[in-house]
């Protein structure tokens, strides 16, 4: 349905949309058998009031990944180590998994540098 991809766009505005009843497919790649109908690599981007009904796995779906791979890619790029944009008055329901999902966020010192420590749990502040 609606998806920013690469990881490295950011400040897109995603506004007013209506997505439902979206299906998995095992034809394409891996990542198309859990589906979302909104699909977001990087966190800093502009997200309201958004409609997500009836998807099989999640409405909205927050994947930083750290190892970009798309021709869009550049080296300055760490989605894990952006703010979040804007995430405001969007609905999600009749999903079968999740409404909204943030898939494998670990807040880190400098999570762009391999060998970053975590951060301690009372430095947390989301």
């Amino acid at each position: 349905m609606y998806f920013v991809e690469d990881g490295v766009e950011t400040h897109n505005l995603i506004e007013d949309n209506l997505g439902m009843v979206n299906h998995a497919t095992f034809a394409l790649f891996a990542s198309d058998a859990h589906v979302s109908t909104y699909w977001i690599t990087h966190p800093n981007n502009i997200v309201r009031r958004n409609r997500a009904g009836g998807s099989e796995f999640y409405g909205f779906w927050y994947e930083l990944v750290m190892d970009l791979t798309a021709p869009s890619y550049n080296k300055g790029t760490c989605p894990y180590g952006e703010t979040l944009g804007v995430f405001d008055n969007n609905i999600a329901h009749s999903n079968e998994r999740f409404g909204l999902r943030i898939f494998d966020w670990f807040p880190r010192e400098d999570p762009c540098k391999s060998g970053s420590k975590a951060i301690p749990t009372t430095m947390k502040n989301f």
